[in-house]
């Protein structure tokens, strides 16, 4: 792994967790009770964690044997965390359950992924569902027409 490599994949991880935590925050304040969440959460978390400290033990020593007891129950529990705090969002109504959906397959099928040959495209549709999730909550935040919020903006203005 080359040390741009590994730069990057450190921030998208960075990214993930940050991205996550701010859609558990959401639903907190929407009313979940922050056990099924912070669940999620912690999974997340201990994905994170595992993840990196491979990361870290491989940067300090070389060539790590041990890595994929690291990797793989990083890589599960990242994906676990996630499906479980998207599950909660369309549980709480902040996200349609066909996307809560749709992040839970596609994160099932990013653990056939492996960066070493072809299946990592299967990391793809997961991508793309995310990218879709956060698509869907920053629309769905801006005021619209017939709310109050956007009618006190447009009297200020």
């Amino acid at each position: 792994m080359t040390p741009l490599i590994a730069v990057m994949g450190t921030a998208a991880l960075v990214l993930l967790v940050l991205g996550v935590a701010g859609l558990a925050l959401l639903m907190i304040r929407a009313g979940l009770k922050p056990t099924t969440a912070g669940a999620g959460l912690i999974l997340l978390g201990m994905g994170v964690g595992l993840l990196l400290t491979g990361g870290i033990i491989q940067t300090a020593l070389g060539d790590f044997p041990w890595m994929p007891l690291f990797v793989g129950p990083g890589v599960i529990a990242v994906l676990a965390g996630i499906a479980v705090v998207a599950w909660c969002s369309a549980a709480v109504g902040l996200l349609p359950l066909w996307m809560a959906i749709l992040v839970g397959v596609s994160a099932a099928g990013a653990l056939a992924s492996n960066e070493q040959n072809t299946t990592i495209l299967f990391v793809v549709p997961f991508a793309i569902a995310l990218a879709l999730m956060g698509g869907y909550l920053c629309v769905s935040a801006l005021p619209s027409p017939h709310s109050r919020a956007y009618e006190s903006r447009a009297s200020t203005s």
